[in-house]
């Protein structure tokens, strides 16, 4: 057993130094000392994943499941190899293996329902979220999972309750954030939609990858963007122009519609006449809603009773109470 631990040592430390070949030899030879050792074949497998070859650390994770299969860990990170190779449903199953064995591996619950969220199975999915947050009830990452799983079901009720305790939880969470406020803003609560979004645009202003994520993440039914909708109807004319263009630029080649609302929130802050041409490019690629709510920000704006006038007629054509309450309200404050 000696020598089989030296080889294993050895084959992690070159793994580590990105010698993947010499290191694969050297749990080779561990293997041949103890063929019937389930460590060795694992420890393989790590090497693989490390050098990009999960294919071969799949084959490894099953000659080691061959010798013990009630090893949980090793069943989580089998299905973890067979997800980067986008075999979702035989992930599932060792997702699942991985749960029996060990019914408290919470990181197994969760990408378990990740990966059926990405096959699409998504009432299972938040089954399987659901079962987290009662297992471990301050375990954030299934409540963030959750809420963004009704989210993409059109439930915001239900989001934003499961939001709420997660950033309870979490309150740094921006995922939780901008998704809170998406929920708030889809129920017609727009003031209340208005902190946790600017709490998570402000708090990652500088943060590239959180700036993506908030730009371009969100895939809700029919409104993929709605962030970025929320940039330009909420809270572009609090963003700076710099962080304004960079989201232009970054929403390029994406719809249309996301770089007019870019555009919209841009003109927010330049002045009437160039609020005046977002709306009407809004209005030339047939974005009625879009439209709608920047006539009546427009209406704010010049204090103009045809221009309220023309954004009430086009709230109401849209059946949009929610938005045309809110402009009368705040005609009456102003």
């Amino acid at each position: 057993m000696l020598m089989f631990r030296e080889y294993v040592h050895r084959g992690r430390r070159l793994s580590e130094t990105h010698s993947f070949a010499p290191a694969v030899r050297e749990m080779d030879r561990a293997i041949a000392i103890y063929p019937k050792q389930a460590e060795g074949y694992v420890q393989r497998a790590i090497v693989h994943k490390e050098s990009g070859d999960d294919f071969k650390a799949i084959e490894d994770y099953n000659r080691a499941l061959g010798i013990d299969s009630t090893d949980s860990s090793v069943h989580y990170d089998l299905a973890q190899a067979l997800r980067r190779v986008n075999l979702g449903r035989e992930a599932v199953r060792e997702y699942d293996l991985a749960i029996r064995y060990d019914p408290n591996m919470l990181q197994a619950y969760n990408n378990l329902g990740v990966t059926l969220r990405e096959l699409g199975l998504m009432e299972q999915a938040a089954v399987v979220f659901r079962k987290a947050t009662e297992i471990a009830p301050s375990y954030v990452k299934a409540f963030n999972n959750l809420g963004a799983l009704y989210v993409r079901q059109g439930e915001f009720r239900k989001a934003a309750d499961v939001l709420e305790k997660g950033l309870e939880i979490d309150p740094t969470m921006f995922s939780a954030s901008a998704l809170l406020g998406i929920s708030r803003y889809q129920m017609g609560d727009y003031a209340a939609a208005r902190a946790p979004l600017e709490k998570a645009v402000r708090a990652n202003a500088k943060d590239a990858h959180a700036r993506r994520f908030l730009a371009s993440s969100f895939h809700l039914p029919d409104r993929k963007g709605e962030l970025l909708a929320m940039l330009a109807l909420e809270l572009g004319e609090r963003l700076e122009e710099s962080e304004l263009a960079a989201l232009e630029r970054e929403a390029l080649g994406n719809p249309p519609i996301l770089v007019l609302r870019i555009r919209l929130a841009r003109a927010l802050n330049a002045g009437i006449p160039q609020l005046r041409e977002a709306i009407a490019a809004l209005d030339a690629g047939d974005h009625v809603a879009d439209a709608a709510r920047a006539t009546a920000m427009l209406a704010l704006r010049t204090r103009d009773e045809r221009d309220q006038a023309d954004a009430a007629r086009r709230l109401d054509a849209l059946g949009d109470r929610a938005y045309r309450q809110r402009l009368a309200e705040d005609w009456t404050a102003a």
